[in-house]
């Protein structure tokens, strides 16, 4: 059980050393330098992809708009053309902003003169761009929001006035019948008690129906004002809420171009950054060799071994200013070439066949043998 016990103690006081210096490790990534294409590619992704997403999104706000443009033609064959031609000329156009926006933009960004007709090119697709897709946006979320509530409020009105005009018909026809009564009472009775009285139901009759009509009117006129109202409310609504999807167009097709802008922008700072990653890597390589040169040189002075000199004969026949001895004191190193050596007796430079060759010759090996060890050499065997 104590050794257990120790082992588990060990375990959690390891644990907790490594919770705790956890923190550092988490810090030191954190913290650290990243370069800039590190940094800002997600912003580069960002608006790369909202470019792509608006031109699709620009062209289906188009489309709404001329759809709405068209709706209210009543011939087919003028709303077909208008369509066609329409469509044609929007894609176009959207194509053309695309294409010269990434032309401007990467000329920027090269820090190059920008081509007067693509430019030119460039700021009219924009603005015509700008302006189809604000009044789009505004015309169909001034449809959507409004359209269907006034149907609903239209079909509302007709449904309570049909109501009434039908109770009150109702109402109409009884009092009609009784004045139609009272009439063929007097028309068959002139005088007598019977007359004065259908001539007293037909007075109430003539009352009772000009108030049913004063009624009538009355209560259609207020259903009349109630649902104008509420078709009012339902417009000032409908426009409130196409004039801020009219700015969102307008933000959106600013941040369109700003998204051009930074794409390439980020382009050419990344090879900014290439060729100075580049030049201090170069900066470095030559420092380092610099610096493995002059500890050759301080070595080789510090151990005092000459180095290696060519011999210089002047051209004319003349020797230099440096005497015969200094010179006959410096050793000449001979020039070996790949795959060759230089031969242990004579001193000649000769191909090797194995690894472990060391003469040129067979008998510059048996001459070298015979002033080592002072002996004669016989074929086959050594004496």
């Amino acid at each position: 059980m104590n050794f257990f016990k120790i082992i588990r103690k060990g375990t959690s006081k390891t644990v907790s050393k490594i919770r705790n210096t956890a923190i550092y490790d988490f810090a030191t990534e954190k913290l650290e330098p990243k370069p800039y294409a590190q940094q800002a590619k997600p912003l580069y992704l960002a608006s790369k992809w909202f470019s792509n997403l608006y031109h699709f999104l620009s062209c289906l706000i188009a489309f709404c708009g001329l759809a709405l443009f068209v709706y209210p033609i009543e011939s087919w064959f003028q709303r077909a053309a208008i369509g066609i031609i329409g469509t044609i000329l929007l894609v176009l156009i959207e194509l053309a902003k695309s294409n010269t926006s990434h032309s401007v933009f990467s000329t920027i960004a090269r820090k190059d003169s920008v081509n007067k007709l693509f430019l030119s090119v460039f700021l009219a697709t924009t603005l015509f761009s700008f302006v189809v897709s604000v009044y789009s946006a505004k015309e169909a979320v001034f449809y959507a929001a409004t359209t269907d509530k006034i149907t609903q409020n239209s079909d509302a009105l007709q449904s309570e006035t049909d109501s009434l005009k039908n109770a009150f018909n109702t109402r109409i026809a009884i009092v009609q019948k009784s004045l139609e009564s009272s009439s063929a009472t007097l028309e068959k009775y002139k005088t007598g008690w019977r007359a004065n009285t259908a001539r007293q139901d037909l007075e109430k009759a003539n009352q009772s129906l000009e108030k049913i009509l004063f009624e009538k009117e009355k209560s259609l006129s207020k259903t009349s004002e109630k649902y104008e109202g509420t078709a009012e409310k339902t417009t000032d609504e409908g426009t409130k809420t196409a004039i801020v999807a009219a700015i969102l167009f307008a933000i959106f097709e600013a941040m369109n171009v700003l998204a051009y802008w930074f794409y390439y922008y980020y382009l050419s700072n990344c090879l900014l950054e290439k060729e100075l990653v580049l030049q201090k890597t170069s900066d470095v390589v030559t420092s380092a060799i610099d610096a493995v040169k002059t500890f050759a040189v301080n070595t080789n002075a510090v151990t005092g071994v000459a180095q290696p000199t060519a011999h210089y004969r002047n051209p004319i026949g003349f020797q230099t200013n440096t005497p015969q001895k200094q010179q006959d004191q410096i050793p000449s190193t001979p020039v070996v070439e790949q795959g060759t050596r230089v031969c242990k007796h004579c001193g000649t430079a000769y191909v090797y066949k194995i690894h472990n060759q060391k003469f040129c010759s067979e008998q510059c090996r048996i001459t070298n043998w015979k002033q080592r060890t002072g002996k004669n050499f016989k074929k086959g065997k050594k004496s």
